[in-house]
Protein backbone atom coordinates (compact mmCIF):
# COMPACT_ATOMS: atom_id res chain seq x y z
CA UNK A 1 0.00 0.00 0.00
CA UNK A 2 1.46 3.33 -0.81
CA UNK A 3 -0.14 7.10 -0.16
CA UNK A 4 -0.74 8.86 -3.02
CA UNK A 5 -0.55 12.67 -4.42
CA UNK A 6 -3.97 14.13 -3.53
CA UNK A 7 -3.00 17.70 -5.73
CA UNK A 8 -4.65 16.17 -8.78
CA UNK A 9 -7.87 15.24 -7.65
CA UNK A 10 -8.20 18.12 -4.99
CA UNK A 11 -7.69 20.14 -7.92
CA UNK A 12 -10.28 18.52 -10.35
CA UNK A 13 -12.72 18.31 -7.17
CA UNK A 14 -12.29 21.87 -6.67
CA UNK A 15 -13.14 22.89 -10.11
CA UNK A 16 -16.10 20.59 -11.26
CA UNK A 17 -17.55 22.30 -7.90
CA UNK A 18 -17.32 25.49 -8.97
CA UNK A 19 -18.99 24.72 -12.31
CA UNK A 20 -21.42 23.02 -10.86
CA UNK A 21 -22.13 25.96 -8.46
CA UNK A 22 -23.25 27.88 -11.80
CA UNK A 23 -25.23 25.14 -13.64
CA UNK A 24 -26.89 23.33 -10.46
CA UNK A 25 -30.29 24.76 -9.43
CA UNK A 26 -29.91 27.04 -6.37
CA UNK A 27 -31.92 24.65 -3.90
CA UNK A 28 -29.91 22.35 -4.01
CA UNK A 29 -26.60 24.04 -4.29
CA UNK A 30 -27.80 25.54 -1.08
CA UNK A 31 -29.20 21.61 -0.02
CA UNK A 32 -26.18 19.59 -0.46
CA UNK A 33 -23.84 21.06 1.85
CA UNK A 34 -22.89 20.16 5.32
CA UNK A 35 -25.51 22.15 7.05
CA UNK A 36 -25.49 20.50 10.56
CA UNK A 37 -21.40 20.76 10.23
CA UNK A 38 -21.27 24.17 9.35
CA UNK A 39 -23.65 24.82 12.38
CA UNK A 40 -21.27 22.81 14.76
CA UNK A 41 -17.90 24.30 13.76
CA UNK A 42 -16.69 20.95 11.90
CA UNK A 43 -13.80 21.24 9.67
CA UNK A 44 -15.84 20.65 6.32
CA UNK A 45 -13.08 22.12 3.89
CA UNK A 46 -9.63 20.43 3.11
CA UNK A 47 -6.08 21.89 4.14
CA UNK A 48 -3.93 19.41 3.05
CA UNK A 49 -2.59 15.64 3.82
CA UNK A 50 -1.50 17.44 7.27
CA UNK A 51 -5.25 16.76 8.14
CA UNK A 52 -6.03 13.66 7.21
CA UNK A 53 -5.49 11.66 10.52
CA UNK A 54 -8.58 14.22 11.69
CA UNK A 55 -11.18 12.39 10.25
CA UNK A 56 -10.61 8.52 10.78
CA UNK A 57 -12.01 8.26 14.05
CA UNK A 58 -14.33 11.10 14.51
CA UNK A 59 -17.55 11.58 15.83
CA UNK A 60 -17.79 8.54 17.78
CA UNK A 61 -15.26 9.43 20.59
CA UNK A 62 -15.39 7.07 23.52
CA UNK A 63 -17.90 4.29 22.25
CA UNK A 64 -15.52 1.60 21.90
CA UNK A 65 -17.26 -0.49 24.57
CA UNK A 66 -20.77 0.39 23.69
CA UNK A 67 -20.23 -0.61 20.15
CA UNK A 68 -18.71 -4.12 21.37
CA UNK A 69 -21.49 -4.91 23.74
CA UNK A 70 -23.76 -4.42 20.63
CA UNK A 71 -21.15 -6.77 18.48
CA UNK A 72 -20.90 -9.19 21.68
CA UNK A 73 -18.81 -11.32 20.03
CA UNK A 74 -16.94 -11.84 16.35
CA UNK A 75 -17.16 -14.51 13.73
CA UNK A 76 -14.10 -15.88 11.70
CA UNK A 77 -14.66 -13.77 8.74
CA UNK A 78 -15.02 -10.44 11.02
CA UNK A 79 -11.69 -11.27 13.14
CA UNK A 80 -9.62 -11.24 9.55
CA UNK A 81 -12.08 -8.55 7.96
CA UNK A 82 -10.92 -6.11 11.26
CA UNK A 83 -7.53 -6.99 11.05
CA UNK A 84 -6.95 -6.34 7.89
CA UNK A 85 -8.96 -2.43 8.00
CA UNK A 86 -6.96 -1.72 11.65
CA UNK A 87 -3.47 -2.87 9.13
CA UNK A 88 -4.68 -0.08 6.16
CA UNK A 89 -5.88 2.46 8.99
CA UNK A 90 -2.77 2.51 11.03
CA UNK A 91 -0.47 2.38 7.69
CA UNK A 92 -2.39 5.67 6.15
CA UNK A 93 -2.25 7.64 9.03
CA UNK A 94 1.29 6.52 10.06
CA UNK A 95 1.91 7.91 6.41
CA UNK A 96 1.36 11.27 7.55
CA UNK A 97 0.82 11.38 11.10
CA UNK A 98 0.84 8.18 13.32
CA UNK A 99 -0.22 5.17 13.65
CA UNK A 100 -4.00 4.95 14.62
CA UNK A 101 -6.48 2.31 15.65
CA UNK A 102 -10.09 3.95 14.67
CA UNK A 103 -11.36 1.11 17.23
CA UNK A 104 -15.20 3.54 17.72
CA UNK A 105 -15.43 4.01 14.10
CA UNK A 106 -14.61 0.93 12.81
CA UNK A 107 -16.78 -1.27 15.30
CA UNK A 108 -19.51 1.64 13.98
CA UNK A 109 -19.30 0.32 10.76
CA UNK A 110 -19.08 -3.53 11.72
CA UNK A 111 -22.17 -3.16 13.61
CA UNK A 112 -23.96 -1.81 10.05
CA UNK A 113 -21.70 -4.23 8.09
CA UNK A 114 -22.72 -7.13 10.08
CA UNK A 115 -26.79 -6.19 9.86
CA UNK A 116 -26.07 -5.15 5.68
CA UNK A 117 -24.46 -8.71 5.90
CA UNK A 118 -26.74 -10.41 7.50
CA UNK A 119 -29.79 -9.08 5.22
CA UNK A 120 -28.50 -10.12 1.90
CA UNK A 121 -27.99 -13.38 2.83
CA UNK A 122 -31.60 -13.54 4.08
CA UNK A 123 -32.58 -11.72 1.28
CA UNK A 124 -30.86 -14.19 -1.12
CA UNK A 125 -29.45 -11.18 -2.93
CA UNK A 126 -25.85 -9.80 -4.23
CA UNK A 127 -24.57 -7.21 -1.54
CA UNK A 128 -25.00 -3.89 -3.69
CA UNK A 129 -25.11 -0.34 -1.29
CA UNK A 130 -24.91 3.11 -1.73
CA UNK A 131 -24.04 5.06 1.75
CA UNK A 132 -25.58 8.53 2.56
CA UNK A 133 -23.03 10.58 4.57
CA UNK A 134 -20.22 7.62 4.97
CA UNK A 135 -17.80 9.86 7.61
CA UNK A 136 -14.75 7.89 8.31
CA UNK A 137 -14.97 5.89 5.06
CA UNK A 138 -14.94 2.86 7.39
CA UNK A 139 -17.81 1.29 5.98
CA UNK A 140 -17.06 1.79 2.82
CA UNK A 141 -13.84 -0.14 3.45
CA UNK A 142 -15.20 -2.97 4.88
CA UNK A 143 -17.58 -3.35 1.70
CA UNK A 144 -14.16 -2.85 -0.54
CA UNK A 145 -12.43 -5.38 1.28
CA UNK A 146 -15.65 -7.93 0.84
CA UNK A 147 -15.91 -7.83 -2.95
CA UNK A 148 -19.70 -5.58 -2.48
CA UNK A 149 -20.69 -3.74 -4.69
CA UNK A 150 -20.99 0.27 -3.15
CA UNK A 151 -21.42 3.93 -4.36
CA UNK A 152 -20.77 6.52 -1.91
CA UNK A 153 -22.55 10.09 -2.07
CA UNK A 154 -20.84 12.87 0.37
CA UNK A 155 -21.40 16.50 0.70
CA UNK A 156 -18.40 17.34 3.17
CA UNK A 157 -15.55 18.30 0.77
CA UNK A 158 -12.84 17.46 4.16
CA UNK A 159 -14.35 13.90 4.05
CA UNK A 160 -14.96 13.38 0.61
CA UNK A 161 -10.97 13.91 -0.06
CA UNK A 162 -10.32 11.93 3.10
CA UNK A 163 -12.25 8.83 2.09
CA UNK A 164 -10.46 8.93 -1.72
CA UNK A 165 -7.40 9.01 -0.07
CA UNK A 166 -8.32 6.14 2.13
CA UNK A 167 -10.05 4.28 -0.71
CA UNK A 168 -7.21 4.10 -2.68
CA UNK A 169 -4.78 3.44 -0.28
CA UNK A 170 -6.41 0.51 0.68
CA UNK A 171 -6.38 -0.64 -2.61
CA UNK A 172 -10.11 -1.29 -4.05
CA UNK A 173 -10.42 -0.15 -7.44
CA UNK A 174 -12.65 3.31 -6.58
CA UNK A 175 -13.87 5.63 -9.95
CA UNK A 176 -15.19 8.90 -9.11
CA UNK A 177 -18.03 9.23 -10.84
CA UNK A 178 -18.51 12.01 -13.57
CA UNK A 179 -21.54 13.02 -15.89
CA UNK A 180 -22.94 11.21 -18.43
CA UNK A 181 -22.94 7.56 -18.42
CA UNK A 182 -20.23 6.19 -17.99
CA UNK A 183 -20.56 5.22 -14.33
CA UNK A 184 -22.98 2.55 -14.84
CA UNK A 185 -20.85 -0.30 -14.50
CA UNK A 186 -18.88 0.91 -11.71
CA UNK A 187 -18.23 -1.85 -8.44
CA UNK A 188 -17.07 0.95 -6.01
CA UNK A 189 -17.82 4.69 -7.23
CA UNK A 190 -17.29 7.83 -5.71
CA UNK A 191 -20.23 10.11 -6.35
CA UNK A 192 -19.72 14.27 -6.11
CA UNK A 193 -22.88 15.92 -4.80
CA UNK A 194 -23.20 17.51 -8.03
CA UNK A 195 -22.91 14.43 -10.26
CA UNK A 196 -25.52 12.98 -8.24
CA UNK A 197 -27.93 15.99 -8.71
CA UNK A 198 -27.89 15.56 -12.11
CA UNK A 199 -30.77 13.53 -13.34
CA UNK A 200 -29.34 13.07 -16.90
CA UNK A 201 -26.54 10.78 -15.39
CA UNK A 202 -26.70 7.04 -15.23
CA UNK A 203 -25.54 5.90 -11.80
CA UNK A 204 -25.39 2.02 -10.97
CA UNK A 205 -28.71 0.52 -9.25
CA UNK A 206 -27.58 -0.25 -5.57
CA UNK A 207 -30.54 -2.38 -3.70
CA UNK A 208 -29.80 -1.18 -0.41
CA UNK A 209 -29.52 2.54 0.81
CA UNK A 210 -27.58 3.05 4.22
CA UNK A 211 -27.82 6.12 6.28
CA UNK A 212 -26.46 6.12 9.28
CA UNK A 213 -26.71 8.87 11.71
CA UNK A 214 -27.79 11.28 8.79
CA UNK A 215 -31.25 11.53 8.78
CA UNK A 216 -31.77 14.42 11.02
CA UNK A 217 -28.96 16.28 9.98
CA UNK A 218 -29.74 16.26 6.38
CA UNK A 219 -31.26 19.41 4.57
CA UNK A 220 -35.13 18.16 4.11
CA UNK A 221 -34.43 18.59 0.47
CA UNK A 222 -31.30 16.52 0.47
CA UNK A 223 -33.06 14.10 2.23
CA UNK A 224 -36.29 13.73 -0.06
CA UNK A 225 -34.45 14.10 -3.34
CA UNK A 226 -31.57 11.48 -2.35
CA UNK A 227 -34.34 8.75 -1.53
CA UNK A 228 -36.65 9.79 -4.43
CA UNK A 229 -33.23 9.34 -6.44
CA UNK A 230 -32.39 6.13 -4.93
CA UNK A 231 -35.67 4.72 -5.70
CA UNK A 232 -35.41 5.76 -9.60
CA UNK A 233 -32.15 4.39 -9.52
CA UNK A 234 -34.05 1.06 -8.23
CA UNK A 235 -33.10 1.01 -4.76
CA UNK A 236 -35.73 -1.33 -2.65
CA UNK A 237 -34.49 -0.71 1.08
CA UNK A 238 -33.03 1.26 3.29
CA UNK A 239 -30.95 0.61 6.62
CA UNK A 240 -30.30 3.26 9.20
CA UNK A 241 -28.09 2.70 12.72
CA UNK A 242 -28.59 5.80 13.93
CA UNK A 243 -30.98 9.19 12.92
CA UNK A 244 -28.22 11.45 13.66
CA UNK A 245 -27.99 14.68 15.61
CA UNK A 246 -31.64 16.35 15.72
CA UNK A 247 -31.53 20.03 13.49
CA UNK A 248 -34.52 18.64 11.34
CA UNK A 249 -37.10 17.02 12.86
CA UNK A 250 -39.64 16.91 10.46
CA UNK A 251 -37.11 14.15 8.35
CA UNK A 252 -38.60 11.58 10.14
CA UNK A 253 -41.86 11.85 9.07
CA UNK A 254 -41.05 12.61 5.52
CA UNK A 255 -39.31 8.98 5.98
CA UNK A 256 -41.93 7.53 7.18
CA UNK A 257 -43.90 8.14 5.04
CA UNK A 258 -41.70 6.69 2.37
CA UNK A 259 -41.06 3.65 4.05
CA UNK A 260 -42.55 0.59 6.00
CA UNK A 261 -40.20 -1.27 8.80
CA UNK A 262 -39.55 -4.85 7.85
CA UNK A 263 -36.69 -5.58 10.77
CA UNK A 264 -35.75 -3.50 13.92
CA UNK A 265 -35.30 -4.58 17.35
CA UNK A 266 -37.24 -2.88 19.52
CA UNK A 267 -39.06 -5.51 20.93
CA UNK A 268 -36.48 -8.42 20.54
CA UNK A 269 -33.49 -8.63 22.25
CA UNK A 270 -31.56 -11.06 19.88
CA UNK A 271 -31.57 -9.20 16.91
CA UNK A 272 -28.96 -6.78 14.99
CA UNK A 273 -30.05 -3.30 16.05
CA UNK A 274 -29.69 -1.69 12.17
CA UNK A 275 -33.39 -0.64 11.30
CA UNK A 276 -34.57 -2.13 7.70
CA UNK A 277 -36.83 -0.38 5.94
CA UNK A 278 -38.52 -0.96 2.57
CA UNK A 279 -39.69 1.85 0.09
CA UNK A 280 -43.07 1.71 -0.77
CA UNK A 281 -45.42 3.49 -3.47
CA UNK A 282 -47.53 5.35 -1.40
CA UNK A 283 -49.33 6.28 -4.67
CA UNK A 284 -50.33 2.66 -4.99
CA UNK A 285 -49.93 0.56 -1.70
CA UNK A 286 -53.14 1.91 -0.17
CA UNK A 287 -53.05 -0.91 2.09
CA UNK A 288 -50.23 0.71 4.06
CA UNK A 289 -52.16 3.44 4.89
CA UNK A 290 -54.11 3.52 8.36
CA UNK A 291 -57.66 4.27 8.45
CA UNK A 292 -58.92 7.95 10.28
CA UNK A 293 -59.46 6.39 14.09
CA UNK A 294 -55.26 4.98 13.78
CA UNK A 295 -54.32 8.22 11.68
CA UNK A 296 -55.83 10.18 14.70
CA UNK A 297 -53.77 8.38 17.31
CA UNK A 298 -50.80 8.62 15.32
CA UNK A 299 -50.67 12.66 14.98
CA UNK A 300 -50.63 12.41 18.94
CA UNK A 301 -48.57 10.58 19.21
CA UNK A 302 -45.82 12.12 16.89
CA UNK A 303 -46.57 15.36 18.90
CA UNK A 304 -45.23 13.79 21.88
CA UNK A 305 -42.39 12.47 20.51
CA UNK A 306 -41.22 15.67 19.25
CA UNK A 307 -40.96 16.80 22.78
CA UNK A 308 -37.61 17.65 24.78
CA UNK A 309 -37.20 13.77 24.94
CA UNK A 310 -36.33 13.07 21.13
CA UNK A 311 -34.95 16.66 20.99
CA UNK A 312 -31.66 14.98 23.76
CA UNK A 313 -32.31 11.22 22.10
CA UNK A 314 -29.40 10.96 19.70
CA UNK A 315 -30.01 7.52 19.18
CA UNK A 316 -33.71 8.26 19.82
CA UNK A 317 -36.05 5.00 20.39
CA UNK A 318 -38.30 7.74 19.96
CA UNK A 319 -37.73 8.29 16.26
CA UNK A 320 -37.66 4.58 15.62
CA UNK A 321 -40.86 4.02 17.19
CA UNK A 322 -41.79 6.98 14.85
CA UNK A 323 -40.92 5.10 12.07
CA UNK A 324 -43.21 1.94 12.54
CA UNK A 325 -46.39 3.98 12.86
CA UNK A 326 -46.35 3.62 9.36
CA UNK A 327 -47.22 0.00 9.89
CA UNK A 328 -50.48 1.21 11.11
CA UNK A 329 -49.96 -1.18 13.99
CA UNK A 330 -48.81 -0.96 17.45
CA UNK A 331 -47.09 -5.02 17.10
CA UNK A 332 -43.74 -4.99 15.93
CA UNK A 333 -43.51 -6.77 12.41
CA UNK A 334 -40.19 -8.42 11.79
CA UNK A 335 -40.28 -10.02 7.96
CA UNK A 336 -36.46 -10.54 8.52
CA UNK A 337 -36.32 -11.27 11.71
CA UNK A 338 -36.43 -15.00 11.79
CA UNK A 339 -32.73 -14.35 9.53
CA UNK A 340 -31.42 -11.29 11.32
CA UNK A 341 -30.31 -12.84 14.48
CA UNK A 342 -27.15 -12.64 16.10
CA UNK A 343 -24.35 -14.98 14.13
CA UNK A 344 -22.36 -17.91 16.15
CA UNK A 345 -19.05 -15.95 16.82
CA UNK A 346 -15.88 -17.89 17.17
CA UNK A 347 -14.34 -15.03 19.75
CA UNK A 348 -16.79 -14.49 22.37
CA UNK A 349 -15.42 -11.01 23.59
CA UNK A 350 -15.34 -8.19 20.83
CA UNK A 351 -13.24 -5.67 22.87
CA UNK A 352 -10.72 -8.01 23.72
CA UNK A 353 -10.21 -9.19 20.64
CA UNK A 354 -10.07 -5.86 18.89
CA UNK A 355 -7.59 -4.53 21.74
CA UNK A 356 -5.50 -7.46 20.95
CA UNK A 357 -5.08 -6.66 17.41
CA UNK A 358 -4.69 -3.17 17.90
CA UNK A 359 -1.43 -4.19 20.62
CA UNK A 360 -0.32 -6.02 17.81
CA UNK A 361 -0.04 -3.51 14.79
CA UNK A 362 1.41 -1.21 17.63
CA UNK A 363 -1.05 1.82 16.71
CA UNK A 364 -2.69 4.35 19.34
CA UNK A 365 -6.00 3.99 19.73
CA UNK A 366 -6.97 6.84 21.70
CA UNK A 367 -7.22 10.06 19.95
CA UNK A 368 -6.90 13.67 20.55
CA UNK A 369 -10.17 14.40 21.12
CA UNK A 370 -10.70 11.86 23.19
CA UNK A 371 -7.43 12.84 25.53
CA UNK A 372 -9.18 16.41 25.56
CA UNK A 373 -12.58 15.34 26.73
CA UNK A 374 -10.33 13.02 29.67
CA UNK A 375 -8.24 16.16 30.41
CA UNK A 376 -11.53 18.17 30.92
CA UNK A 377 -12.70 15.39 32.56
CA UNK A 378 -16.01 16.25 30.31
CA UNK A 379 -19.32 14.45 30.47
CA UNK A 380 -22.05 16.80 28.96
CA UNK A 381 -22.55 17.31 24.79
CA UNK A 382 -19.81 17.52 22.09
Amino acid sequence: MKFRDLSAHVHEYEMHERIARDSVAPLLVKAFQPVTFMEHGFPVNYDGEKDLWKYIDSMHEGRFLTHCNELRGLTNDEYKLIESALEICSDFTGTFYKKMAPINSLTAALISYRSIKTFFESTNKDPSVIEIGPGSGLLGLLCGLSGYKYSSLEVTKSFSIYQYALWKFAGIDLQVASLGIGNVESNFLQIPWWVWCNLETKLPKRELVVANHVIREMHPLSLSFSIQRSIDLGSNYIAIDGIGWPKYLNNINYLSDKTRIVHNNIYENNHLKTMILKFIDISQDSLTRPDPAVKWIQKGLKARLKSKILKRMYRSKGGIFLLELRSSTFVNKQELSQNMTYPEFQYARADITIKSLVHKIGADFITEDEQSIIYAKHKGQI
